[in-house]
């Protein structure tokens, strides 16, 4: 972002949990939000915590968190937590055109269910700058 332009509110989905520092990435978001504006978090929970080293990993997840750990994480890097919960939600194969085909409402419904049914959870945090 060009210097002295903040943000009223940032938006990072399935991102953190890539980075090789996520406090000092959460600490420099902080810095680029007005005050009182908005950071949304969107981290998936690994459900493959015993799981062995894999070279081929699609994913190249380096962090995991749950709930409460993310809101941890968020508030030391200056953030006021208003929520962090699970969810469960993943787009299914095809979304495009099952999006198309059912409409708004019975297309997150179902991406819901197919979350249930692969078992794939996620974190979203929504919280405000100090």
């Amino acid at each position: 972002m060009p210097d002295n332009v903040l943000a009223d509110v940032i938006i990072s989905n399935h991102c953190l949990e890539h980075v090789p520092n996520p406090l000092e990435e959460l600490s420099k978001l902080r810095q680029l939000l007005k005050p009182n504006g908005i950071l949304c978090l969107v981290v998936p929970v690994d459900a493959a915590l015993g799981a062995a080293y894999d070279r081929n990993d699609i994913n190249h997840h380096i962090y995991t968190w749950n709930a409460l750990l993310l809101g941890n994480l968020v508030s030391d890097a200056g953030f006021e937590i208003v929520r962090s919960e699970e969810i469960q939600y993943q787009w299914p194969p095809n979304f495009d055109s099952l999006w198309n085909a059912l409409g708004e409402k019975a297309f997150l419904e179902h991406a819901h269910d197919y979350a249930v049914k692969n078992n794939n959870k996620q974190v979203r945090l929504i919280a405000t700058a100090k």
